[in-house]
């Protein structure tokens, strides 16, 4: 009963920490809201509308999600994380394109589909997945500044993204 009143009751807060609650689902939070935490629950399903529209952050570590629908995410939201999920592919569109931070490491994501990431991206952690190409359209990125790829079984990188990341390590 103290869980549903908070959560009726989210109008006049900012900042929602619901972490390590076992939640399942993603619970209702009103308009209003800017930065959730929904860390270390048992969350496995994200749909189109789940989240309010002013959302700027949500941090959904550490759960059971495999699948990121289009459209599930608010238009306004900027830094994402979605580390130790079961995430398997990241498609066009399952971003918001106004997104500027995003965390998928330690996932099962094995490749990247082109125009997967918004292209107004500045961080973005992949480190510790499956993947195994870093294919040319990564260039379409251009004003990421910080990309984590390790612990990554790269076999194959296109050679100008090969001296792409050698600047941007650099700099």
């Amino acid at each position: 009963m103290l869980l549903t009143t908070y959560i009726v009751n989210t109008h006049k807060m900012v900042c929602l920490d619901f972490s390590e609650n076992g939640f399942t689902e993603i619970p209702i939070v009103h308009d209003g809201v800017t930065q959730l935490n929904l860390s270390d629950n048992k969350i496995t399903k994200l749909t189109k509308g789940c989240f309010p529209s002013g959302l700027q952050e949500i941090n959904l570590s550490y759960n059971k999600i495999t699948k990121l629908p289009k459209g599930c995410f608010p238009h306004g939201l900027q830094e994402l994380w979605l580390s130790a999920n079961k995430i398997t592919s990241l498609t066009q569109g399952c971003f918001p394109s106004g997104l500027q931070i995003l965390y998928v490491n330690a996932n099962k994501i094995t490749s990247l589909t082109p125009k997967c990431f918004p292209f107004g991206l500045q961080k973005l952690y992949l480190g510790g997945n499956g993947i195994t190409e870093l294919p040319l359209f990564l260039l379409e990125l251009r004003h990421l500044d910080v990309f984590f790829r390790g612990n990554n079984p790269i076999e194959n990188i296109h050679p100008l993204v090969d001296q792409w990341l050698e600047k941007l390590d650099e700099g």
